[in-house]
């Protein structure tokens, strides 16, 4: 079988029509360059070119075989090029893995960032709990996550994002006559949580700040669509982080929460050391050094002042490098 050395020689020798010329090109001497061309003669069966006194020609094989040789050559330089981006991580596939809220600011930031800078890279865009991703993770079935911070130790993390948690109220629940809401309105009313096992780290936190009071829990869902989804069916109140507002579900009203236990909700990036993917250790690289994201807006009719000064103390931090 013919080697890519004899390819190139036969395309240079093609491409002058001389030995002399195409051995220079070839940085070689002509009984070698000679050489190179009847192995491959000699491999293929046929004559490639006629040689003459002062004249070399391609035969007929020989001009049908210089097309495919030149595509070998094209293909084989194509292709040592995307093995050496793959091998950089220039190029390549990234599984990014994202909660709900974090989906409306967050994940669009780093997608938009990925494709300025690695745009060989594509990313496969997975939406599930803080729980499921962790899995993922650990398993080595997806690369990077953006989960709830605090929920994933025993991953290298990067924190993301704070936000604090808000009051979640039907459009026609009297308590929106309020500024802000204290657990006590939420005492023996219709409430929905986060589920305790795949939204385990967001279950504790509102449990926390509900400690003492015993709301009745008509629901339990797993990510902030599904409970607001609800709330807007008129189901009962919630509290969700303060980007889940911009879901913008229809039937839905928010209010901060004032409250001694109310404490911000944090994202993190979580990736594991050992993932052997060339193109995550870039796409980490160039997350740590976004700019601090912007706080979605909370767009309703009306928009209460109380949401707006809330909305004006979420803390958005940047990556740390």
């Amino acid at each position: 079988m013919f080697d890519l050395k004899q390819v190139r020689c036969f395309v240079a020798v093609a491409g002058e029509m001389n030995f002399a010329r195409a051995a220079k090109e070839m940085n070689m001497t002509q009984s070698p360059l000679r050489r190179q061309i009847r192995l491959l003669e000699e491999d293929l069966g046929v004559h490639l070119l006629d040689r003459g006194a002062g004249h070399v020609r391609l035969t007929r094989p020989g001009r049908t075989f210089l097309s495919d040789a030149r595509q070998i050559l094209q293909a084989t330089t194509a292709g040592t090029a995307i093995t050496r981006q793959v091998a950089s991580g220039e190029r390549g596939t990234i599984t990014l893995g994202f909660t709900t809220t974090a989906g409306y600011v967050l994940m669009p930031q780093m997608v938009a960032s990925c494709r300025a800078h690695l745009p060989d890279v594509t990313l496969l865009l997975r939406e599930m709990s803080s729980a499921q991703q962790i899995e993922e993770v650990i398993a080595g079935r997806m690369d990077f996550g953006l989960v709830w911070t605090g929920s994933a130790p025993v991953l290298s993390g990067m924190p993301m994002a704070s936000e604090p948690l808000v009051a979640a109220l039907p459009a026609n629940d009297p308590r929106l006559r309020k500024a802000s809401l204290s657990p006590s309105d939420f005492d023996g009313r219709a409430f929905i949580m986060y589920d305790s096992d795949d939204a385990a780290h967001l279950n504790r936190m509102v449990s926390e700040v509900l400690e003492g009071f015993s709301p009745h829990m008509v629901h339990h869902a797993a990510n902030a669509h599904a409970i607001l989804s609800m709330v807007g069916s008129g189901l009962g109140a919630a509290m969700v982080p303060l980007s889940a507002a911009g879901l913008h579900l229809s039937g839905v009203s928010f209010r901060p929460l004032n409250c001694d236990r109310c404490t911000d909700v944090a994202t993190s990036g979580i990736w594991r050391d050992d993932n052997s993917n060339p193109a995550l250790a870039r796409f980490v690289d160039i997350i740590a050094k976004l700019e601090p994201s912007a706080a979605p807006s909370v767009k309703q009719r009306q928009v209460d002042p109380a949401i707006a000064i809330a909305r004006r103390k979420m803390d958005v931090v940047g990556l740390v490098e």
